[in-house]
């Protein structure tokens, strides 16, 4: 068995294997209980290791559906909606 991949990341993990399955990959988790404790390793056998680089590599690089906004992206609207909406507390409170 050789390791494709180390990650904390559970949904990348459940990607993977279903990813690995449809292509006749065998696939093996450890520490999968542990997942957001410990990261979790995906193992193949030696024969399908470099099939299974390939999957991985397209399942990393398939960009995002329509409508997707990094986490960021809504963490700074948020910030700034509540920084908007503080001003819009003092100035109320100031002409109180």
């Amino acid at each position: 068995m050789k390791s494709i991949l180390v990650t904390s990341n559970v949904s990348l993990v459940q990607s993977l294997r279903l990813a690995l399955d449809a292509e006749g990959i065998a696939v093996a988790v450890t520490n999968e209980a542990m997942a957001p404790i410990q990261p979790m390793t995906v193992e193949v056998a030696d024969d399908d290791y470099d099939r299974a680089m390939v999957v991985l590599r397209q399942l990393q690089t398939t960009p995002a559906g329509p409508g997707h906004q990094p986490r960021s992206a809504v963490r700074g609207g948020w910030v700034i909606l509540a920084i908007i909406a503080l001003l819009v507390v003092l100035v109320c409170v100031s002409i109180w």
